[in-house]
């Protein structure tokens, strides 16, 4: 290979090289939008329950703020409807701690409950509508 090849494949090469790197640069400092942000408390006085029996919230990303201010564990699993398996779960939490999950959710019906052995069963559930 030629020098002046060598030096024109270089050079396209760092042409190259630049440009992608600008793209890649310029898509990381895009933003994402700020997720929407759902609040979901468990019953404060213990019983096994939410006190929001029903959320709704817009399509997109969303960011579920879940409180527990009773002593007994909880956590939260957001899935779809009917399909078997959570998308997202928190960590247990009690005593007054908040945990987060935030999840990306395209319009349709959606459950949530409290993945602690026997808590869905006895009640700890509801219904997420995303429109």
């Amino acid at each position: 290979m030629t020098i002046r090849r060598r030096r024109t494949l270089a050079g396209a090469t760092a042409g190259l090289l630049l440009v992608g790197g600008g793209a890649a640069a310029a898509a990381a400092t895009t933003p994402l939008p700020k997720p929407q942000v759902v609040r979901v408390s468990a019953d404060p006085t213990g019983k096994l329950g939410f006190v929001q029996k029903s959320l709704s919230a817009r399509a997109g990303r969303i960011t579920f703020v879940f409180t527990n201010r009773s002593a007994e564990p909880h956590d939260l699993a957001v899935e779809k409807a009917g399909a078997g398996r959570p998308l997202g779960v928190t960590t247990v939490i009690q005593g007054g701690r908040t945990a987060r999950l935030t999840l990306g959710l395209k319009k349709g019906a959606y459950s949530y409950d409290c993945t602690v052995p026997g808590h869905e069963a006895a009640g700890m559930k509801g219904v997420l509508t995303v429109r």
